[in-house]
């Protein structure tokens, strides 16, 4: 639970903030009350997917990665409405469409 709120908080931050380094991030974490190693933030930036990027200042600063989940969710909705049929074969979802090869 505490990991969770921390990375919430991570993300928080770096989406309101320019920051640059891990020790930044050390300092703002403890500032909100959650003190922590630059270890534990290095695990955390590679659980989120975080990432750096060259600013137009020609500085570098953490970004978040977009939205996976929305992205995957998209994704899936844009493949049911493609879809000829549903079936489940053995808890699998067989889902055929016009594109399908496998005419079974």
């Amino acid at each position: 639970m505490k990991r969770n709120k921390r990375q919430l908080k991570l993300i928080e931050i770096i989406n309101n903030q320019d920051v640059e380094t891990q020790g930044e991030l050390m300092e703002l974490l403890s500032a909100a009350g959650f003190p922590t190693t630059q270890a534990t933030i290095s695990r955390d930036i590679n659980d989120l997917g975080i990432l750096k990027t060259l600013t137009p200042n020609k500085r570098y600063k953490y970004v978040c990665p977009p939205d996976e989940k929305e992205n995957m969710t998209n994704k899936y909705n844009n493949l049911f409405k493609e879809a000829d049929s549903l079936s489940i074969i053995l808890g699998l979802w067989r889902i055929k469409n016009k594109y399908d090869e496998n005419k079974f």
